[in-house]
């Protein structure tokens, strides 16, 4: 999931995310977008919408 949040940053901003901002990212998902994220992978429709 980092990878793609990582991604997400990087065409929103233009530039990576510090460990700091990933942290906050990964933190403030919904629970539900985090359960799906580990349960089908990052990459799962599922998750991407």
């Amino acid at each position: 999931m980092d990878s793609q949040i990582n991604d997400c940053f990087v065409d929103i901003v233009g530039r990576k995310p510090t460990i700091r901002e990933m942290w906050y990212i990964t933190n403030n998902l919904p629970k539900e977008v985090y359960q799906l994220s580990k349960q089908w992978g990052s990459n799962d429709t599922e998750v991407a919408v």
